[in-house]
């Protein structure tokens, strides 16, 4: 009865825990390399002891090697704490790629699976089975089986390693290069799974509840769907030609000096000197055709194909520059590039054009009519449709008019040459605009772009997925800064088909001094959303937590939610009844535990919230070798490129930090400084200070908890959307809940911008908390919002309804008193509104 208990409760919060399919895990990468053979991940089951068998037993995974040329162990069972049963990768084999080893007690070889890897090295994700049975044990991989006889003395006990192993008499360090997920096993008795889709953490919890395993230098795959790396940063001239070549997978970046080419197969740069003769900066526009690249100058406008034997090309490129951001599309159906909209000499232009025949033609599209614009998203969604999205412009087409962003979707038939507009949606009352392509899901329901705020300069874009059908936006991505400048700024979104990976490319320049700086970025696919990444973890979290509270407890849990639903349906239903009794605070006073936790220190991390917390790899606190002005330094290096969309120079550290010195004397204090604080944070593991040709920056892996980072990532997905999720602003308010950002700590130069973080968050706050049904969660969120602004009035209102709704007059009374009482100190006068004018 306990265990019905258990699962009807964890039904009822729809966790969907059981779930262990491919779908809903990414699973744990486990690399072989000369670094992480120093760290290799070891996982374990069961954490302590062994597994008894019941008899016959199965186990299964889901495995995804990866080509690498070093033999290692992919698994290791333990049997009886004397027997081994090993599956190990081997790259030696003559007749294929590789193959994998199932063998017994190191001598005995009971199966050899060969390997064949794609031409980019890659296997994919195969389900495993190893299954004894009647003194026969049997591997299957795919659609592949072998079986081979094999006793085991009844009674056996198993624990099993994946990866790493270090117990005694059984110790591996060499292993192969693989991701893991989905692991099952069935003892005879008992079905066990561990769907291994978290996205942090050392436990690994079992679906059930039942037995829980760990994990050791973990890499979480979970975090690659959700956080954006940098690949690669590379140095071009002004507006380079940016392009995805799908059949051969590589990223080519064409500028007026060189041809780059970036193979995600070996991700190592290509390079080839290249001469574009030109009277004016080339601003290159390029497209891949089925066998042959086309390129051309904006100003120019007629293509000519990339001859890859060839390094010197004339540029036509005298004209008037009539087309900033214009879109260009390949069908490939009658082999035309088809132009429209762009922006030049103070026009918004549409204009509609395909490329046929060696020249440009201007075209009419039929059915609904669209405003001249610029920077719009524009994206295939099948072989003869294609669909637009945003961009800026009006109208009229004349800048002088002023300029509209749009938040609308088109569909383009490219085979009857007609436009029709889907829809138009008010993106939360903030102006976006796209990335220049838009990627159409698999299976059309939706699709990805980038997107990023139409009039910040310093700021970031972020991958939205948006409805076809509805425009409903959901965003599956963390910020990628961008110091955005309107024309002098590409934003370009890919998607490798084969992998499902999206690639930003980010490129910024100066027409004048003819260069730019490009950044690419990968994301895995498909992507995660913060919310989902946080989701993933509760889900443990409340598994881990049920064994230890006792079926007891989980039976009362039920009992209080079930009671819980009914009462919220009753107060649903409370506005149509005439007198409607209010909130009792007694009925709702178990969800106190629930609205937020307190975050609890954790090794290798930084706390900026409140008070400057540091804490080393062993989860010692070492704050308190940090001196105020080593904390300065540290504070402004890591708060610039978010303040200012750059690094911090030396020569602007020693004005903020030592104005006034000489500057022989500034360099030996920025020296000292800088040294005594990297000795401290090598007691930390993934954060340095990092120095690049005068420019200082922080650097932090993911390995490394900063409250500051988290709080960034969460602003930008509280930016670009109202209706968030619960756990979303939670997770969130958990993190401002304890207090300003670097209290105590005085640097004049980072007040005004504190500040405006200080505005954004209060902002944040208060539309949450007005849309917020549960008073005790106003409660909190007002209280949060005086730690910011204790004379913030629309929370003073909120809190009080609060109170009041849930029965608390004379605190309500006392919180008035106590912001009148401060308002008083402050100003020499009474607030200007009475305790009846503020509820009313």
């Amino acid at each position: 009865m306990p265990r019905v208990l258990i699962l009807l409760f964890l039904t009822f919060i729809n966790l969907d825990i059981f779930a262990n399919g491919a779908s809903t895990s990414t699973g744990i990468f486990f690399e072989n390399s000369a670094l992480a053979r120093q760290n290799s991940s070891r996982l374990g089951i069961p954490s302590n002891g062994n597994i008894r068998l019941e008899g016959d037993f199965k186990l299964s995974f889901d495995l995804d090697p990866y080509a690498t040329e070093l033999m290692g162990h992919i698994m290791r069972t333990i049997v009886n704490d004397a027997h081994t049963l090993d599956l190990i990768y081997d790259p030696m084999d003559q007749e294929c790629d590789a193959q994998l080893l199932l063998i017994w007690d190191g001598e005995i070889v009971l199966s050899k699976v060969p390997i064949a890897f794609n031409h980019q090295k890659q296997l994919g994700w195969q389900s495993v089975s190893i299954q004894y049975q009647e003194d026969k044990i049997s591997f299957e991989m795919g659609e592949q089986k072998w079986t081979k006889a094999l006793s085991l003395p009844k009674g056996s006990a198993i624990s099993l390693n994946f990866g790493a192993c270090k117990k005694e008499g059984f110790g591996l360090r060499d292993i192969p290069s693989f991701a893991l997920r989905n692991i099952a096993l069935w003892n005879g008795k008992h079905h066990y799974s561990w769907p291994l889709n978290q996205s942090k953490g050392s436990v690994i919890m079992e679906a059930h509840g039942r037995l829980e395993g760990y994990i050791e230098h973990p890499h979480w795959q979970a975090q690659e769907h959700h956080y954006w790396e940098k690949k690669w940063e590379l140095s071009t001239s002004f507006h380079p030609a940016i392009i995805f070549n799908q059949k051969g997978e590589y990223i080519q970046i064409l500028d007026q000096f060189s041809s780059k080419k970036i193979p995600l197969k070996t991700e190592k740069l290509e390079e080839k000197p290249l001469h574009l003769y030109s009277p004016n900066t080339p601003i290159l526009h390029a497209f891949q055709k089925e066998n042959e690249m086309l390129f051309w100058d904006a100003r120019g406008a007629i293509p000519q194909v990339f001859d890859s034997l060839k390094s010197d090309f004339q540029l036509q490129n005298d004209g008037p520059m009539d087309f900033w951001h214009r879109n260009y599309l390949y069908h490939e159906p009658t082999d035309q590039i088809l132009a429209l909209n762009g922006y030049g000499v103070y026009k918004f232009r549409h204009f509609p054009q395909v490329f046929d025949e060696g020249q440009w033609h201007d075209i009419n599209l039929q059915g609904d009519t669209m405003t001249p614009r610029y920077l719009m998203a524009m994206g295939m969604s099948n072989e003869n449709e294609a669909l637009l999205f945003g961009g800026m412009g009006n109208s009229s087409g004349a800048q002088s008019m002023g300029s509209k962003t749009y938040h609308d979707l088109w569909k383009l038939n490219l085979k009857e040459r007609s436009l029709e507009r889907l829809w138009n949606i008010d993106l939360h009352k903030t102006e976006y605009l796209p990335s220049r392509e838009l990627i159409v899901e698999e299976g059309g329901d939706s699709f990805y772009t980038l997107l990023h705020p139409a009039h910040q300069f310093n700021t970031g874009v972020v991958l939205a997925e948006i409805s076809i059908k509805t425009g409903s936006v959901k965003w599956v991505s963390d910020t990628i800064p961008t110091p955005y400048r309107d024309v002098n700024t590409q934003i370009h979104l890919f998607q490798q088909k084969s992998t499902k990976n999206f690639y930003a490319c980010v490129s910024h320049g100066d027409y004048e001094q003819n260069q730019s700086l490009l950044s690419i970025y990968e994301l895995k696919g498909p992507p995660i959303s913060l919310a989902k990444l946080q989701d993933m973890n509760q889900r443990h979290l409340i598994l881990n937590t049920l064994p230890k509270v006792g079926y007891f407890v989980a039976g009362g849990l039920l009992f209080l939610l079930l009671s819980m639903g009914g009462f919220l349906i009753y107060r649903n239903k409370k506005k149509d009844l005439p007198k409607a009794k209010p909130f009792n605070a007694q009925k709702i006073k178990h969800y106190e535990s629930l609205i937020t936790k307190p975050l609890e220190p954790q090794a290798n991390s930084l706390y900026l919230f409140n008070e400057f917390q540091l804490y080393d790899r062993e989860g010692n606190e070492i704050s308190n070798l940090i001196t105020e002005k080593l904390r300065q330094l540290f504070c402004i290096i890591l708060f610039y490129p978010h303040l200012q969309g750059r690094a911090v120079h030396s020569n602007e550290l020693a004005e903020l930090l030592w104005p006034g010195t000489a500057r022989e004397k500034t360099k030996n204090n920025r020296s000292i400084s800088v040294r005594r604080l990297r000795l401290i944070l090598e007691k930390c593991e993934g954060i340095s200070i990092e120095h690049d040709n005068g420019d200082w920056r922080v650097k932090m892996e993911k390995d490394f908890y900063c409250d500051y980072q988290e709080f960034l990532n969460y602003q930008d997905q509280l930016k670009f959307q109202d209706g968030i999720g619960e756990a979303e602003f939670k997770a969130f308010f958990a993190i401002v809940a304890s207090g300003k950002l670097v209290q105590g700590l005085r640097i004049e130069w980072l007040e005004d911008s504190i500040g405006q973080l200080k505005s954004e968050t209060i902002d944040f706050l208060v539309r949450y908390a007005e849309n917020c049904e549960n008073p005790l969660w106003v409660e909190k969120i007002t209280d949060c919002i005086f730690k910011f602004d204790d004379l913030e009035e629309q929370a003073l209102t909120l809190k009080i309804k609060a109170l009041l709704f849930m029965d608390k007059t004379v605190q309500a009374h006392h919180e008035y008193e106590k912001f009148n009482n401060q308002y008083l100190k402050l100003f020499g006068e009474s607030y200007n509104k009475s305790f009846k004018e503020v509820v009313k």
